[in-house]
């Protein structure tokens, strides 16, 4: 027995035996039966342990014996029993102890089963089946007993082989007998009343058919299955027809309603399983039986019998549709169910389309019945090549006949009856029209085959008469869609017919491209119309079905049928550019499937019409340019680059004319590549002009030569495979063999003009025009300037070219620009050497061509190095094998040499070029071959160092990590003891020189150089600490063989200088006694960088020094060092442990803060943030010891900060704080520093350095998001307030709801607040009381957090007795209609608090719309939202009650404005006291406004009053009335 099963079952039997204390008593007691049995099997197998897993033979026994028991009793009471009443309630009781007991029983067996071999199961078959048969006899009420008992037959029938299989359906006695009995059962429970028993029994059968036995691909259980369901569907359909029709109740309040038939329910349940299992029934590939496929049949016949009695029931249909729909669908596109015959699928097909058809815009069964429609014709056309390939065959005979006679006219009649009121109906609902696009796409795709549109070729009628069937069908179904795409009537779905003419095309174009020229014409006329570019709504999918015309087509044959018409044309014609850029658009679309690997032949059109036309127009518009013409010019010259756009295009399809057009086409374009570089012409802005053609013929050649080169390496394989295992000569291998010649022709041409296309590549790359220099006196521009004219898709067709290249002439152009290089560069150095004083100007434009052409040459190296045929071996050779060596004038050597002799020049830009050079050789070039001891001498040459610039620093930093990572111990003797000298000496060599330069790199503007530095010393550090922890293990083992041999420790060598990670620190360290104040600030962030990366082997020591060294730094006056010095102390927090840092702490903490006293010091956040993390290391009270009482506010303002985040994110996780259960939580903590710790070992050194960049500047916030199991260490316990302690009452699983004197309000928004983990006591009641005391010695607040002050003392009074009522108990009912919480439900769902304020203006618009939808409601939701919201009490004031606080009531009724009532105080309150106001900044700007307005009306009117009212009655009625018509157009 495995081990693995009997861990695997220990651990599923261990669940249940933690359930012995359960509260539900079957799972007890099953957890009781299981440790009475743990306890029977330790005893038998002389066990101590009890809880040593047992093996699952040993469970299995024990249980199959108790049932046995359990089913003897059982037979033995109703043998026993009689007929008193007694007796029986006796017996009901055991009868349920035993129910009990094997319920239990059946529970362990079913967990058991599974892990048992197959050989026990079959060898007791026979005892295992008529036990498990008669338990579900025995027990049939209980449904737990017969869903474990299927489980354990399910599987005891997966075990048996096939010849039982095979027996039981011929032999009625001893074992296949029991089987039968058994698969009869098992089918009898798949329609059973109980719900969980029915889907257990339909799963065992399925999962039992999905499982056949080896090596058969059908199982033999499924005739049975299929014939058992024949019979229900049969006996149901029957009883349904004998059934008395229902006798219609007569009476007033009677109503005609479908009485419910039994038979319909088992009818659904059958279907229901059958769509489950129909990829079953339609079979795997390689299957196929006749019986079986007669079977399968006949149930599709009984489920078509099924759907013609329907009768209506439109659930009925569904099910049917599926089913068939599932049955019918293959596994694979293209492939026949195996199980399905022509018979079938002719009747499923040709029934769906007549008497099954719904109807067609009827949203729950169109579809349905389309998708059956779309499947049936998929899978008949498969039938159909399946039954065909068969020649000689009957069914090859009949396919024959069928696809020539009844499936034509199954699919004419598809389209002819059904298009127009799937697609063309008005009103069509949109689901129908996307189903009915999906299946008349399919049905093209799929349900048409190839050689059905093959056999359209012919001619319709023939010489003796008979008619092309399928050239009739193609046919009208392209005129259907003709007279779709004119109709007005189909306005509305032109978008679905213009997809099913694009589907149209990619079938037909293709093969028979004359058919679909009419529709061509069509498509083009619309596009060709006047009201094309306003009125037509389908532009994009007109555009579409075009280009998928003229790729199927192709360019030639569309042309044809629309010709562009661009020159010499009649008035009358119509001129068609647009199909030029359409053209261009069509051969970057997916390419249409075919037999053959390439592409539509295009390319012949282009030489002998497209080509053409291209110099037609650039010499029209050449000419219009002469002539001042310049928008015309423009135009042609737009038209002529996308005439000449359409050769990459037809290129990337692959043509198979390229044979044919190559010796007219290619010439021209070598033509094009020499001519060009010539006549350019720079635009005003430097840039060049648009009539550049080179990139797109680059484009182009670098398309045909990898196409072609890609179709020739497939099909020489696979035509190879096919010829080994002896394939027939198929159609299939045929056109692959013919593919592989022409893909070979190509080659064979491309390869013999393959020199001619290097030659004037090499030259257009290598030699930069004259006027280059024109454009910018900066070589930056320049190099832009080269870049954008098309080098890189230069340097992609001269790699295409390379792979076809032979090896030799690789070489020799690699030696020819070597020479070329080194002939400029003497050249440009004696020039310069022998130049004349009035020769200066001229001199220096020549030296910088010069120069030009020699970073042009050193590209072009780097991109031929990687063709050459030592480079080529080196990556054949597979891995674990040693390369071959490399001879001495090979060329990398040669380029190398190069390289290095260009390291002392001063030319910035070659710099950068011949150090991304040598990184690209060393990387190419094997560890043990690279010229890594020469390079180290001339990478710490003085005058290197010197002369190297700031912007090469990146590329050197790569080219010394590289170089340190491939030195390696050279075998010049058999002595070990020299080979690590070797390796060391050159190390301690070089490491120490580059070093200086590495770390002052960290300093570099550019990020990329810092970046760089730091790989480069990070990789530098593994360098050594590899070769030391190899030497130290070397010097162990000396150390024993000396030992052994007896030698004197004496006479051992003195100790040297050694390699090792200890001494590169201190190599790193020395940069702190640096000269610069730039040198010592990189030290320290170098050693910040190592610590971060190697901390853990540093060891304890080490760290401490170098943190200790580092901390005097923080007393310099120099910023920059101070700032590198506080992101070192940033990193070390992060990165070691606390016991490494404790003896720093006071040094740490006293040092940083001298930084942040300084009013305008620009340290304070960091000191902040260095702070938070202190804090978070050792804790409050820890770093407020060593605080200065000068910077107790830094650290009570941390403190704060950190509370208010704390209480924040707590308030915003309260919920699912209190939801979550923390159980393993420690098991989880450890997982993910486990997993912390491997993922760490794992990461790329780029993702280091991001964490390091991360520690270094990362802030507070960042850190106090990750940190979440600090926060309960961060704060001391005397600071903490409820937010902290509120962790603790989430936790434990015995929460209960704390309920004190009051009932819990579950409204109430604070109720999550009362669920506590204990009982509540008078210690919290008294801290309520006193909290309440508290708050009434304070000022009053509203809701909204203003202070309430009392206008009298009664009121007061009034006030602090409600505070001071402890015993009065709160309304929550009332808080949760009127407080805060209180909100109402709208109709559209959404919730709506009443008191809620908003800063905005849209509270009145939110209420009017309130209404608007409680109306909408009202009438459009039958009333159900309506009637609640009728009868709803409206919240808030009445339209006179807010009349009234407007001042309503002083309005005047004969002028306008205000005026004064007797015994009402003055019409002064012009802003209303109202909380929805006052809170909004719009509506208080816009009242206050009209508040100063109102005060200086009533200001000048009291000015004016004395001299009115001084001038007598006349006077006052005069001036008094003008000053209050004044005072009312300012209140207006």
């Amino acid at each position: 027995m495995d081990n693995n099963d009997t861990f695997q079952l220990d651990k599923l039997l261990q669940r249940i035996r933690a359930q012995s204390s359960s509260g539900i008593p079957a799972q007890r007691k099953a957890a009781l039966l299981l440790i009475a049995i743990d306890k029977t099997v330790a005893e038998q197998a002389d066990h101590v342990d009890e809880s040593t897993p047992q093996p699952p033979l040993a469970y299995f026994g024990a249980l199959i014996t108790l049932l046995e028991q359990q089913l003897g009793a059982s037979a033995t009471s109703n043998s026993s029993g009689n007929n008193m009443d007694e007796d029986r309630n006796e017996q009901d009781d055991s009868y349920q102890d035993r129910e009990e007991i094997v319920t239990a029983i059946m529970h362990l067996l079913g967990i058991v089963f599974t892990k048992i071999n197959t050989q026990i199961l079959r060898l007791k078959f026979n005892v295992l089946s008529q036990t498990l048969h008669s338990t579900i006899q025995s027990f049939s009420p209980s449904s737990a007993i017969t869903r474990d008992a299927l489980s354990c037959l399910e599987s005891l029938l997966l075990a048996m082989d096939l010849a039982t299989w095979q027996q039981s359906t011929s032999a009625m006695v001893g074992r296949p007998a029991v089987l039968k009995g058994l698969t009869a059962s098992i089918l009898s429970l798949t329609l059973d009343e109980r719900p969980k028993v029915r889907k257990r029994a339909q799963e065992c059968v399925r999962k039992i058919l999905g499982f056949p036995p080896p090596p058969a691909l059908v199982h033999p259980f499924m005739i049975v299955v299929v014939e058992y369901y024949c019979e229900v569907l049969r006996s149901a359909a029957e009883a349904a027809a004998s059934a008395p029709a229902p006798a219609n109740k007569k009476g007033k309040n009677s109503k005609s309603a479908p009485v419910p038939n039994e038979n319909e329910a088992v009818v659904l349940d059958v279907l229901v399983f059958l769509k489950g299992l129909g990829s079953v029934l339609g079979g795997k590939i390689g299957g196929g039986d006749e019986k079986v496929r007669t079977a399968v049949g006949l149930l599709c016949d009984s489920v078509l019998r099924v759907g013609e009695g329907a009768g209506g029931n439109i659930v009925l249909m569904q099910w049917v549709f599926q089913v068939l729909t599932s049955i019918c669908t293959a596994q694979t596109p293209k492939t026949a169910p195996p199980n399905i015959s022509l018979e079938t699928s002719h009747s499923i097909l040709s029934k769906s389309l007549s008497t099954l058809r719904p109807y067609h815009n009827d949203a729950s069964l169109a579809p349905l019945w389309l998708s059956l429609v779309e499947t049936s014709f998929s899978c008949t056309s498969a039938v159909l090549q399946r039954d065909i390939a068969n020649e000689g065959d009957a069914e090859g005979i009949e396919a024959n006949k069928y696809s020539a006679s009844a499936y034509p006219e199954l699919v004419a009649e598809f389209w002819k009856k059904d298009f127009s009121s799937l697609i063309g109906a008005t009103g069509a609902k949109r689901v129908v029209v996307e189903k009915a696009v999906e299946a008349y796409v399919s049905v093209l795709q799929f349900g048409v085959a190839d050689f059905m549109v093959e056999s359209a070729i012919v001619r319709r009628a023939t010489s003796s008469g008979a008619k092309n069937v399928w050239a009739e069908v193609l046919g009208a179904i392209l005129v259907v869609l003709k007279n779709a795409v004119e109709a007005v009537t189909f306005r509305e779905n032109w978008g679905a017919v213009l997809i099913l003419i694009e589907s149209a095309f990619e079938r037909v174009g293709p093969t028979v491209p004359n058919m679909v020229d009419p529709l061509i014409s069509t498509l083009v006329s619309i596009r060709d119309g006047a009201n094309y570019a306003d009125d037509y709504p389908f532009k994009a999918e007109l555009d579409t079905a075009l280009e998928a015309g003229a790729l199927a087509m192709g360019l030639e044959r569309f042309t044809m049928t629309a010709p562009l018409n661009i020159f010499d044309v009649a008035e009358t014609e119509t001129r068609r550019p647009y199909l030029l850029s359409l053209f261009t658009r069509a051969m970057k679309r997916s390419p249409i499937q075919s037999a053959s690997k390439f592409g539509p032949s295009n390319l012949t059109y282009f030489t002998e019409s497209i080509l053409p036309l291209y110099n037609a127009l650039q010499q029209r518009g050449a000419d219009l340019k002469k002539k001042g013409l310049a928008h015309p010019a423009k135009l042609f010259e737009t038209l002529a680059t996308q005439a000449f756009g359409l050769f990459p295009a037809i290129c990337s399809t692959t043509p198979k004319d390229l044979v044919e057009a190559y010796d007219t086409l290619f010439p021209q374009m070598l033509s094009l590549l020499q001519t060009q570089s010539e006549d350019l012409e720079i635009t005003e802005d430097g840039g060049l002009s648009e009539t550049d053609v080179r990139p797109l013929i680059y484009n182009g050649l670098q398309a045909l030569v990898e196409g072609y080169s890609a179709i020739h390496a497939s099909l020489q394989s696979s035509v190879t495979a096919a010829e080994e295992v002896e394939m027939e000569e198929s159609p299939q291998l045929m056109q692959m063999r013919d593919d592989l010649e022409s893909a070979g022709q190509g080659l064979h041409r491309l390869s013999s003009s393959v020199n001619k296309f290097l030659s004037v590549l090499c030259t257009v790359y290598t030699t930069p025009p004259d006027w280059i220099l024109k454009t910018g006196e900066n070589k930056g521009a320049v190099l832009q300037s080269m870049h954008d004219r098309g080098q890189a898709a230069l340097e992609g067709c001269i790699q295409a070219f390379m792979g076809i290249a032979e090896g030799k002439a690789v070489t020799g152009y690699f030696y020819q620009l070597v020479k070329n290089v080194l002939q400029l560069q003497n050249a440009a150095s004696e020039r310069e050497t022998d130049m004349k004083a009035e020769e200066e100007e001229d001199v220096a434009a020549e030296v910088a061509l010069a120069k030009l052409k020699v970073y042009s040459m050193v590209d072009l190296l780097c991109v031929l190095v990687l063709f050459l045929p030592e480079v080529k071996a080196l990556v054949v050779v597979e891995e674990g094998e040693e390369a071959a060596g490399i001879p001495a004038d090979s060329p990398l050597h040669v380029f190398y040499k190069l390289l290095s002799g260009q390291l002392r020049d001063r030319d910035a830009t070659l710099q950068k070029k011949t150090y991304k050079s040598l990184n690209l050789l060393m990387a190419v070039l094997p560890g043990t071959q690279a010229p890594y001891k020469d390079l180290m001498a001339k990478l710490i040459d003085p005058e290197v160092i010197s002369r190297t610039t700031s912007g090469v620093k990146r590329a050197r930093m790569r080219l010394i990590q590289l170089v340190v990572e491939a030195t390696t111990a050279s075998k010049k003797s058999d002595n070990d003891n020299e080979v690590e000298d070797d390796e060391e000496a050159l190390l301690l060599e070089f490491v120490p020189v580059v070093l200086s330069e590495v770390m002052l790199t960290t300093k570099e503007a550019s990020e990329k150089a810092r970046t760089a530095a730091y790989e480069c010393l990070v990789a530098m550090g593994r360098k050594m600490l590899e070769v030391g922890i190899r030497r130290q293990r070397d010097a162990e083992w000396e150390a024993t063989r000396r030992k052994l041999k007896g030698d004197n420790e004496e006479d051992m060598e003195e100790e040297k200088r050694e390699v090792s990670f200890k001494e590169y620190m201190m190599m790193v360290v020395a940069g702190l006694a640096g000269s610069s104040t730039t040198m010592q600030s990189a030290a320290i962030a170098c050693c910040g960088r190592l610590l971060f990366e190697f901390h853990d082997v540093m060891g304890e020591e080490l760290c401490k020094e170098i943190v200790s060294t580092i901390l005097l730094f923080m007393a310099s006056p120099n910023r920059e060092i101070v700032k590198a010095a506080l992101g070192f102390i940033k990193v070390i927090l992060v990165t070691l442990p606390q016991p490494y840092l404790a003896d720093e702490l006071e040094n740490m903490i006293t040092s940083i803060l001298t930084h942040s006293r300084p009013h305008k010091s620009a340290f304070k956040s960091k000191v902040k943030n260095i702070l938070e993390r202190l804090i978070r290391k050792f804790s409050f009270e820890a770093v407020e010891g060593f605080i200065p009482e000068t910077d107790f506010k830094l650290i009570r303002n941390i403190r704060k900060v950190r509370e208010r985040q704390l209480k924040k994110k707590s308030e915003a996780k309260a919920a699912s704080t209190a939801a979550a259960a923390d159980d393993g939580d420690d098991a989880s903590d450890e997982d993910n520093a486990a997993s912390k710790l491997a993922l760490k070992t794992k990461k790329s050194m780029q993702s280091r350095q991001k964490e390091f960049e991360d520690a270094l500047h990362g802030s507070e916030d960042e850190d106090g998001d990750s940190d979440d199991g600090d926060d309960d260490h961060y704060i001391p316990e005397q600071y903490r307030d409820a937010v902290q302690n509120k962790k603790s009452q989430h936790a434990g699983a015995k929460s209960m709801i704390r309920e004190d004197d009051d009932v819990v309000d579950f409204l109430d928004s604070q109720v999550i607040s009362r669920v506590t983990s204990g009982k509540s006591n008078a210690a919290s009641r008294q801290s309520d009381a006193n909290s309440k005391r508290k708050r009434a010695s304070e000022f009053n607040m509203n809701d909204d957090g203003r202070i309430m002050i009392a206008e009298s003392d009664d009121e007061a009074t009034a006030k602090m007795k409600n505070l001071t009522t402890a015993d009065e108990p709160e309304d929550y009912y009332k808080q949760s209609i009127t407080g805060e919480g209180a909100y109402k439900r709208l109709p559209d769902g959404r919730i709506k608090f009443v008191n809620k304020r908003k800063r905005g203006d849209d509270e009145e618009e939110g209420a009017e719309a309130k209404h608007d939808r409680l109306g909408a409601g009202a009438s459009n939701m039958g009333g159900r939202w309506g009637h609640k919201n009728l009868n709803k009490k409206k919240v808030g004031m009445d339209e006179a009650t807010k009349g009234k606080m407007l001042g309503a009531q002083y309005k005047s009724k004969r002028a306008k404005g205000d005026v004064k009532k007797a015994n009402m105080p003055d019409p002064y309150a012009y802003i209303p006291l109202s909380g929805k106001i006052v809170g909004s900044k719009k509506k208080s700007a816009e009242l206050s406004k009209d508040f100063k307005d109102v005060i200086k009306a009533s200001v000048s009117r009291r000015e004016a009053g004395p001299s009115n009212r001084g001038g007598g009655a006349g006077g006052a009625g005069a001036g008094g009335h003008r000053g209050v018509k004044k005072s009312n157009k300012k209140h207006k």
